[in-house]
């Protein structure tokens, strides 16, 4: 790439433009907030949703409680329409704060139900032990203290659930069969034989047991979850019976813990595991199911988050396996549900980050490390199992945190050189069955540090090919990388990763970070090759090529994010919020000039982030089938961000006038557009992933990127997640700018 003063600049952050109002700020100053605020749905149609009121009364329900008190960019609910949300999100008696699933209108007699229900006000204080600590705030592992439910409880037969059309699901089906009779939890007999499906996935110790799901059910009664028409959820609910049970902690370690490995399986014994724990692996695999058992989740996390939040207060440092469930809460909330539980979720991760940084703050410099034991791991198999699990939860908090920054406009609360911890142990060990196995696997030199890796991506050091990295390996690294980018363009501080090349114009380290990001994707593709070779089987074979897309599309989208900024090309293609902060009429002009300027006047910043969103998009087209890409949760959004920037680098390159647009449709011809979305898909990726960053805008006149906003449209609205909910609104609006 060129490298001038004016046509190399990239897209200007929204820092560095005066009276910009950046999310970033917004979402630190949530972050120390104890209770967060909470906004409407962005993005959406005024004609539709109702139009933003400066102050509106709230009615905040949480577990029925009520309060009301002004707030400012509440959305009216007045003309709501459920079918044009597409039957899946929000419900109006909740105020458009609780995530619905289902879509189903309630009358208006439920809320009104709800703010009568009796005691609850006073939510249930989450109880020390239910965190696993002794009175100094150690970590302890006391015998169960959770209310044991009658075993002779009825459950009803579940109801026939509704199956979800447009997002396919994995099933597992149990081999656990239950009719309406009662389980008695005295016979061993009937505990050994209802072990749930995942004895086919090799997890046969996990599995549950009419006792544990009386645990289960006595924290549930704790924290009193209603459903939306104000029903009780409690232990006669037919979603709740033991095979249910079994069916989602299934759905968990089979799509969640498969993709972001977490919790060590092989030594997990689910008998001794806290209810707490339990609970936030149903509440996350329930989503994996239909959209019925979907919002029981919802129901389930809206009452666990106040329960769990108001036992915080003199908690010191929680136990692993509950710092795992608030990691698992957090990404329901952040990826699972709407803009409530998203609140949550951040104070969540708020918490975690401050969880591992004090077990830390005996260390130098305040680094964040893995605890020490005081224990042989190389000759314990459940030390090594606690450290690992210890360390990948730091990474994966770390990694979490990285994306919240780069795609979401959030302020960083961890950075590369904040922590101090090994990459990941390699699968094979992770994987093993039993001690024996561990034992004739286990090496006795450690993986590499995570920061020291990232610095060898920037020196250009040759180690990095001494060193056998997996792909999860290789995904925190590419972390580490977007992580410093992210701290260069916050808060400027490029000598203190590059030193002397951070010196000159602002291209110098983006220049620099370019390098690093193409290094990586060498190694990366090393080691996706190795792996392609090892597979036979065609079922693997399809979940590898839908983990190599995923793990490009973090690649590509970090591409973007070293020469664009994203903030400014969502506000540029009409989005009315972003992550619950409105944008104003200023903010948007504002973005719209800078995203010209950009293209106009840094071509080659402009051309290799089109490009690489032209490859990202390409990759799956030709890898997937209707853009399901393994469950990843970072892959819709980064679908949107690659969408967003083909757009604005056709759109803003020609004029209104130009003769020589590929887009020829009218506001008449929106039919025949929406009948040829997919052949104009394909014309224009192809058109641009063909090109070089250098000469890809020499063919745009045969460009149009509207099919592609249409085709990724209908994309996202089968995801459950209001923000790609709210990103959908955007890519509809951007057809209907023409």
């Amino acid at each position: 790439m060129a490298h001038s003063s004016l046509r190399a600049q990239p897209l200007a952050s929204s820092e560095d433009q005066p009276g910009t109002v950046t999310s970033g700020q917004s979402g630190a100053d949530m972050i120390s907030s104890a209770i967060p605020e909470h906004v409407g749905i962005p993005g959406t149609d005024q004609s539709t949703i109702g139009s933003f009121q400066q102050t509106t009364e709230r009615s905040t329900s949480i577990g029925g409680g009520t309060s009301t008190e002004p707030h400012e960019g509440t959305l009216s609910t007045d003309g709501f329409d459920f079918l044009e949300l597409g039957d899946m999100y929000h419900d109006s008696t909740f105020d458009f704060m609780h995530f619905n699933v289902t879509g189903d209108p309630h009358s208006p007699e439920t809320l009104q139900y709800l703010s009568l229900v009796p005691d609850q006000d006073n939510l249930p204080v989450l109880p020390p032990e239910s965190l696993d600590l002794d009175p100094d705030g150690q970590s302890s592992h006391p015998s169960q203290h959770q209310p044991v439910l009658n075993p002779s409880t009825t459950r009803t037969p579940r109801d026939c659930q509704s199956s979800d059309d447009d997002e396919e699901l994995p099933r597992f089906p149990s081999t656990a069969v239950y009719n309406g009779e009662a389980i008695e939890t005295g016979s061993n007999s009937a505990e050994v034989d209802s072990l749930c499906s995942l004895g086919r996935l090799g997890l046969n110790n996990l599995h549950l047991t009419e006792t544990k799901r009386a645990e289960i059910l006595g924290l549930i009664n704790d924290i009193r979850p209603v459903y939306p028409n104000g029903t009780s959820i409690d232990e006669s609910t037919a979603d709740l019976s033991l095979a249910l049970m079994h069916e989602y902690l299934d759905l968990f370690f089979a799509n969640f813990n498969s993709c972001y490995p977490m919790i060590h399986t092989p030594t997990l014994e689910v008998l001794d595991a806290e209810p707490l724990f339990l609970l936030s692996l149903i509440v996350l695999g329930a989503t994996y199911k239909d959209k019925e058992d979907h919002q029981l989740s919802v129901c389930l996390y809206d009452a666990m988050t106040p329960y769990i939040l108001s036992g915080l207060s003199g908690i010191k440092v929680p136990d692993l396996s509950i710092l795992q469930a608030f990691m698992v809460l957090e990404c329901y909330g952040m990826y699972r549900a709407g803009a409530y539980q998203r609140e949550k979720s951040i104070i969540m991760h708020t918490f975690l980050f401050n969880a591992i940084r004090r077990l830390s703050r005996y260390h130098v410099r305040a680094r964040i490390m893995v605890p020490d034991l005081r224990t042989d791991r190389e000759k314990d198999w459940k030390a090594f199992a606690y450290i690992e699990q210890y360390k990948r939860l730091i990474l994966f908090i770390f990694m979490w945190d990285t994306q919240n920054v780069s795609y979401y406009s959030f302020m960083p609360s961890m950075s590369t050189q904040s922590i101090q911890v090994n990459l990941p142990c390699s699968k094979e060990l992770w994987e093993a069955k039993d001690e024996e196995a561990w034992n004739a696997i286990i090496s006795k030199t450690d993986p590499p540090m995570i920061n020291t890796m990232v610095k060898n991506f920037i020196e250009d050091g040759g180690n990095i090919w001494c060193e056998t990295l997996d792909s999860l390996s290789l995904s925190f690294i590419l972390h580490g990388l977007m992580s410093m980018c992210n701290d260069m363009v916050h808060f400027h501080n490029q000598s203190i990763y590059l030193g002397n090349a951070a010196q000159g114009d602002d291209n110098n380290w983006r220049c620099r970070m370019t390098t690093a990001l193409e290094l990586w994707k060498t190694k990366y593709d090393a080691c996706a090759m190795g792996t392609r070779q090892t597979i036979d089987e065609d079922l693997s074979l399809h979940e590898f090529r839908q983990e190599n897309v995923a793990f490009l599309a973090l690649y590509h989208t970090a591409h973007i994010v070293v020469n664009a900024d994203i903030r400014h090309l969502q506000i540029a293609a009409g989005a009315e919020a972003i992550f619950g902060h409105v944008v104003t009429s200023a903010e948007r002009e504002e973005s719209t000039k800078a995203v010209i300027e950009w293209v106009r006047l840094s071509p080659e910043s402009a051309g290799h982030a089109a490009w690489h969103a032209a490859q990202m998009i390409r990759e799956g087209l030709l890898n997937l089938r209707n853009w399901k890409a393994n469950g990843m949760f970072h892959y819709p959004w980064c679908l949107y961000i690659g969408v967003l920037t083909t757009w604005a680098f056709v759109h803003f390159s020609q004029g209104q006038n130009d003769s020589r647009r590929g887009c020829h449709h009218s506001a008449g011809g929106e039919d025949i557009l929406q009948a040829q979305s997919k052949a104009l898909m394909h014309q224009t990726i192809s058109n641009m992933a063909s090109c070089t960053p250098v000469t890809i805008g020499r063919d745009l006149h045969r460009c149009c990127p509207h099919g592609l906003a249409i085709e990724v449209a209908k994309y996202l609205k089968t995801v459950r997640w209001t923000a790609a909910f709210e990103a959908m609104k955007v890519l509809e609006g951007i057809v209907e700018m023409e």
